[in-house]
C-alpha cells in the first residue's frame, strides 16, 4: 500500500474549455471522501479550473470526475469541466467509446498462473464480478463456470479486460510487462482479472499473495492512456503518459 503523502501534485497534461488531463500520482486519492476534504487530485483540479466543482456529476462530491483511479495508481485521470461535456463523456463510456489503457508490471511464474507465453494474443478476460474478502475490500471476478453462490452473489454486468501485449522476462528478470485495455470498468477489474490467469500485479497487496500484509509494496501498475471522442468537436483523441507511450500496433489490435 502506498503511504499518502500530503505533497503529492498532479500533472496537467492537457486542457480546454470542456475538459482537463492530469497525471495523477500514487499515493494520491482521486476524489474526496467527504465534505472538506482537500487531500485529492479533484481538489487540486478545482485550485486550477473551479467548474470542475461547479455541476453534478456521478456524485455530487465528485465534481467533473469522469472516473477514479485507485489511490495506489498512478496515471491519466480525466474531469469534465461542463455538465454537457460530462454527460457527453458518460454517453462515450456506455456505448464503449471511452477507451483506458493500462501497463502493467507482474509476477509472471507465480503457482497459480494459467498463462502461457504461446497464448494467442489479444486474450479476452469476461467476468461478472462481486464484493468478496474482509471488509469486501477486494472484488472476485465471476466467470461463466463460477459456483452457484459465487453467481448469486455477482452483479449482472459482464466486463472485459483485453490483454494485448505480455513480454515475458528473460535472463535474470522476474517480472512480466503487460497492456490492457478496457472500455468499461469496475473497482480493480485489471488488477483482478490479471490475477486470475496467474500474472498479478507486482505490489498487489490485495491480489498478489506474495504482498499480503505488507504496508510498504509499490503498486506497479499504471493507467497509461485514455482515448475518446472530444465532448464538442467529435475529434477522437489520444493522451499518453509521456514515459509510457503505446506500442504502435496497440490501436490496431
Amino acid at each position: 500500500m502506498t503511504d499518502l503523502k500530503p505533497d503529492l501534485r498532479i500533472s496537467v497534461m492537457a486542457s480546454d474549455a470542456d475538459f482537463i488531463i492530469v497525471d495523477k500520482p500514487a499515493g494520491l486519492p482521486s476524489a474526496p471522501i467527504k465534505e472538506g476534504d482537500t487531500h485529492n487530485a479533484l481538489s487540486q483540479i478545482v485550485e486550477l479550473f473551479p467548474s470542475a466543482a461547479g455541476f453534478y456529476g456521478k456524485k455530487r462530491i465528485e465534481g467533473g470526475l469522469v472516473h477514479r483511479l485507485d489511490t495506489a495508481t498512478r496515471g491519466l485521470l480525466l474531469a469534465a469541466l461542463t455538465q454537457n461535456a460530462f454527460e457527453n463523456f458518460e454517453k462515450q463510456q456506455k456505448n464503449g467509446n471511452f477507451i483506458k489503457y493500462y501497463f502493467a508490471y507482474c509476477d509472471a511464474y507465480c503457482a497459480a498462473s494459467s498463462f502461457s507465453s504461446a497464448q494467442p494474443l489479444p486474450l479476452y478476460i469476461e467476468s461478472r464480478f462481486r464484493p468478496y474478502g474482509e471488509g469486501r475490500k477486494k472484488v472476485k471476478p465471476v466467470f461463466e463456470n463460477a459456483g452457484k453462490f459465487d453467481r448469486k452473489k455477482a452483479g449482472q454486468t459482464l466486463y472485459r479486460t483485453e490483454v494485448l501485449s505480455v513480454n515475458m522476462p528473460r535472463g535474470d528478470e522476474k517480472k512480466a510487462r503487460v497492456l490492457c485495455r478496457i472500455n468499461r470498468g469496475f473497482r480493480h477489474q485489471v488488477r483482478a482479472h490479471l490475477a486470475s490467469i496467474g500474472l498479478p500485479v507486482i505490489g498487489d497487496v490485495l491480489y498478489n499473495p506474495s504482498y499480503a500484509g505488507k504496508t510498504d509494496a509499490r503498486l506497479l501498475f499504471f493507467a497509461s492512456a485514455l482515448q475518446f471522442n472530444h465532448p464538442v468537436s467529435g475529434e477522437r483523441l489520444l493522451y499518453t503518459l509521456e514515459d509510457m507511450p503505446l506500442p504502435e500496433s496497440a490501436e490496431t489490435l
